[in-house]
C-alpha cells in the first residue's frame, strides 16, 4: 500500500508541475483542464490548486533572480543565497538594474562549472520568453556575455576572443559603465588579460536600463547583487576600476510586490 502511496504522491507532484508550466507559457485553459481532470470536478480543489500554480508562476516572474527564457524545470532559483542551478540550456534575469548614464556592477561565484556558461547583462529590449530557447545572452544585440568556457566574449551572436577559463571557486565581476560605454569582467578581482576584458558598446545601446542576466545548460553559480558584509566585493576592492561603481541592488528601486 505504502508504494501506491508513493506513487501517486509523485503522480500529484507531476501533474501540479505540469499545470504550472502550462500557465507559466500563458496556456491558462489547457492547465485548467488538466487539474479539472486530477480533481474529478471538485471546484473548490481547481481553483486551490490553479491559485497555487498561479503563485508558482509569480514567484518566478517577480523574483530578484528568475527565469527568463526558458521553462521552469530547466533551471532552480534559489532566492535565500542567490544560487542558480542549470538543469538544460535557458536564460535567468535578475530585476534589479543599471540605469543610463550609471555604472553598476554584481559578483558571480562559480559553483560547478558549465559546458556554455554566458554571464553578463541585457538591455530592457531583452525580452520575457516563456517556452524553450536554442539562444541566449549574446546571440542578440539586446544582450552582452563573457563565456569562460569557450573562451570568448559575446553578441549578436558573434564572439570575439576572451583567454581566460573559468574554474570553481573563481569569483566573476561584471560592471557596465553607461556612461564612459563599456562592460567590464574580472575574475578574483583581476581585471587584466587573460582573466580581464573590455567590451565596448554603441552609444544607441546604452539608452535603456541594463539588466544582471545569464545563460547556461548545466553548471551553478552564486549570485550577489545586494551588499552583504565581508562578503560583497571582497576581490573587487583590490582595483580601483570599480571605485565609482554600485552595485545593482543600490541603483534599482523597490522590487514590486507578488499578486
Amino acid at each position: 500500500m505504502g508504494g501506491w502511496t508513493c506513487c501517486w504522491g509523485k503522480i500529484q507532484r507531476l501533474h501540479g508541475r505540469r499545470s504550472t508550466m502550462l500557465s507559466y507559457v500563458g496556456n491558462d485553459t489547457l492547465a485548467r483542464t488538466l487539474v479539472e481532470r486530477q480533481c474529478s470536478g471538485d471546484g473548490g480543489e481547481v481553483s486551490e490548486r490553479l491559485g497555487n500554480a498561479t503563485q508558482d508562476v509569480l514567484s518566478h516572474t517577480h523574483a530578484p533572480v528568475s527565469l527568463f527564457q526558458g521553462l521552469p524545470y530547466q533551471v532552480k532559483v534559489c532566492q535565500d543565497d542567490g544560487v542558480v542551478a542549470f538543469r538544460s540550456f535557458c536564460s535567468v534575469r535578475s530585476n534589479l538594474c543599471c540605469p543610463p548614464g550609471a555604472r553598476g556592477y554584481y559578483e558571480l561565484t562559480i559553483l560547478v562549472t558549465d559546458a556554455e556558461p554566458k554571464f553578463c547583462f541585457a538591455s530592457t529590449a531583452f525580452k520575457r520568453v516563456p517556452g524553450a530557447m536554442g539562444k541566449g545572452m549574446g546571440d542578440d544585440n539586446m544582450s552582452w556575455a563573457f563565456d569562460g568556457a569557450r573562451k570568448c566574449a559575446w553578441h549578436c551572436g558573434k564572439n570575439v576572443p576572451y583567454t581566460c577559463v573559468w574554474k570553481v571557486g573563481d569569483v566573476l565581476g561584471l560592471a557596465c559603465d553607461l556612461a564612459e560605454i563599456h562592460m567590464h569582467v574580472s575574475v578574483n578581482g583581476c581585471f587584466t588579460a587573460s582573466n580581464g576584458l573590455v567590451l565596448h558598446l554603441n552609444a544607441d545601446s546604452v539608452q535603456q536600463d541594463f539588466f544582471a542576466a545569464f545563460s547556461g545548460s548545466s553548471g551553478k553559480c552564486s549570485a550577489i547583487l545586494a551588499p552583504r558584509p565581508s562578503i560583497t566585493r571582497r576581490h573587487c576592492r583590490i582595483s580601483s576600476r570599480l571605485s565609482t561603481f554600485t552595485i545593482l541592488h543600490n541603483l534599482s528601486p523597490s522590487l514590486p510586490p507578488l499578486h
